[in-house]
């Protein structure tokens, strides 16, 4: 019997894998391109446009709490934002990354200093969002607000500043009560409450940080009344009561509307 002659059908075959190989590395070409260009936008916006979002605070001196202890910063030192991350860069390449906790002058009475966006509050007006690095001091007897390196003001006849977690700042005399005991707080005073767990109280006119621990007051919801305007915040709760309404205050800052200052 003859043999047939072999069809020639592998040179075809091997022309059509060899061209799809080509298609393959083509487009891998292509994303790899795609990824290169991507990451050099982002290195050159996070230059130009992050590095520029970028405070000097040269030229003061600050303190902070926390939990009790002070931490006093001076010198050359910038407030630097990475993405979510707001870093304090101090003189000798220390960096402290910083949260809602107040940040106090020093040597200037009545004036802080909030690196977080926080939530005024003004009871039976509304919830406004303050910017990140905003000011807050007294002057003539009344309470200031306004952005960092602006020289616009804005006057706060009432309200409390909210951290949506569990930091309030109290912006007028404010009576704190805490099982069977009242602590009464000066302006420019905060409260931390950790749920169940403890208190933590700084009075800004003495200058005294306490931590309460005590398991039978704790058992009660920690309650902030101010007699001259009228309200009073369940700090255990995050809510608000008035002589006109009862609310809940908003925990998403971002969602809120920025406040006219």
């Amino acid at each position: 019997m003859k043999q047939q002659p072999r069809k020639n059908v592998s040179k075809g075959k091997r022309r059509k894998e060899n061209k799809n190989k080509s298609e393959k590395l083509v487009k891998i070409a292509l994303i790899a391109a795609v990824v290169v260009f991507a990451f050099v936008i982002y290195k050159i916006f996070d230059i130009l446009v992050l590095s520029n979002e970028k405070y000097d605070l040269s030229g003061e001196t600050y303190y902070q709490y926390f939990y009790g202890i002070m931490e006093e910063y001076s010198g050359k030192m910038d407030v630097v934002q990475r993405n979510d991350d707001i870093q304090l860069v101090l003189e000798n390449g220390k960096v402290i990354y910083l949260d809602s906790t107040p940040i106090y002058y020093k040597n200037v009475l009545g004036k802080m200093l909030f690196a977080k966006p926080m939530e005024l509050v003004i009871p039976d007006v509304g919830n406004y969002k303050l910017s990140k690095f905003t000011n807050i001091y007294e002057e003539n007897n009344t309470m200031q607000v306004k952005k960092f390196n602006s020289s616009k003001s804005k006057t706060i006849n009432n309200g409390f500043i909210f951290d949506g977690n569990d930091l309030y700042f109290f912006l007028d005399d404010t009576v704190i009560t805490i099982g069977d005991t009242e602590y009464e707080l000066p302006p420019l005073s905060y409260v931390i409450v950790n749920y169940r767990t403890n208190v933590e109280i700084y009075n800004y006119d003495k200058n005294e940080y306490t931590i309460i621990q005590d398991e039978n007051a704790l058992k009660n919801d920690i309650i902030a009344v101010n007699k001259a305007k009228n309200y009073s915040v369940n700090l255990s709760l995050d809510s608000m009561k008035t002589d006109k309404s009862n609310q809940l205050l908003i925990t998403s800052i971002d969602n809120l509307n920025e406040y006219d200052y």
